[in-house]
């Protein structure tokens, strides 16, 4: 796909829908330089002024496991960043646990 186009769909009875964005207004040379008007039957070209797009996974298992215990992690846990890198622990004492030996090592280093 071209680079400007976020969305494409195809629709059930064979319509094509693209989200794209384009500088200034020329969306008919857009598509004749991506695809070619002779392949077109019909082009709509609407501005959208808002769009709002929220993805779900459903019931996608997706799990985050606690860097020092292997527990998952769940609304509870908490996070730290350290020297640049962000790891999830399952509960404050993992994190401390974790930040502890951490700085033990730096400091032996």
């Amino acid at each position: 796909g071209h680079d400007r186009v976020e969305h494409a769909t195809l629709t059930a009875d064979g319509d094509v829908t693209v989200l794209v964005r384009l500088p200034g207004d020329d969306a008919r040379g857009f598509v004749d330089r991506t695809v070619g008007l002779d392949a077109v039957r019909d082009l709509t070209v609407r501005l959208i002024d808002r769009r709002e797009w929220s993805p779900g996974l459903g019931d996608a298992d997706l799990a985050v496991d606690c860097v020092e215990c292997g527990n998952t992690v769940t609304a509870e846990g908490e996070s730290e960043r350290v020297d640049g890198t962000l790891y999830h622990f399952c509960c404050g004492s993992c994190r401390g646990a974790f930040r502890d030996r951490y700085d033990r090592l730096a400091e032996g280093a």
